[in-house]
């Protein structure tokens, strides 16, 4: 687990923190 971050992960991170921030 020392690899580098999946560009995957980072797409869902970017949409649930868009989410986030439309929320608010």
């Amino acid at each position: 687990m020392g690899e580098s971050i999946s560009p995957d992960i980072v797409a869902k991170w970017g949409i649930l923190v868009r989410s986030t921030t439309t929320q608010i």
